[in-house]
């Protein structure tokens, strides 16, 4: 449907920070012998896939890259840091209902996404196709927060939208 619709796909400039502080932990992590690792986690992961660090480095180099080169993914700047943000308590803890083993960090990022998808749609819409922006993920605790909290009451279209919808 993506490719159909002729969309762009970006990833937000502070998701791939993100993607950098987690692939730094990991190869720290096994870089002080830290054997230790919370299961289903992405550290659990790349471990799992037998990931090391030098691969790890290799990625990070070339992440910005490889995005653009093999995935056609481009990254959208939105001239703020992660932690430059703020955001509402009351979000946090709504969220919080719905991402109950998510690290704090996890939550604040999702949430900030969804303010950057809103601030580019500028409006709310009822079809997908003329939406603008959407924000992709595997998650349904997501997914079902964004419908309920801002898209229930008026049947618009959710800005996350699962990944597994768009496949087909």
């Amino acid at each position: 449907m993506l490719q159909e619709n002729k969309f762009d796909l970006y990833v937000l400039d502070f998701t791939l920070d993100e993607i950098r502080r987690v692939l730094s932990t990991y190869k720290n992590a096994n870089y002080n012998g830290r054997r230790k690792v919370r299961v289903a986690s992405m550290r659990s992961r790349l471990r799992n896939l037998g990931i090391s660090c030098v691969e790890i480095n290799e990625i990070l180099a070339n992440l910005e890259d490889v995005l653009l080169e093999q995935y056609n993914i481009a990254v959208f700047e939105t001239g703020q840091l992660l932690q430059d943000y703020q955001i509402d308590e009351k979000d946090i803890l709504l969220l919080r209902n719905y991402k109950k083993n998510s690290p704090l960090v996890s939550v604040e990022h999702d949430l900030k996404a969804i303010e950057v998808i809103k601030r580019v749609r500028g409006k709310k819409f009822g079809k997908l196709e003329k939406s603008r922006a959407i924000f992709l993920t595997s998650n349904h605790r997501l997914t079902r927060y964004n419908f309920e909290k801002d898209h229930q009451m008026d049947s618009t279209i959710n800005e996350v939208i699962l990944d597994q919808l768009e496949v087909n």
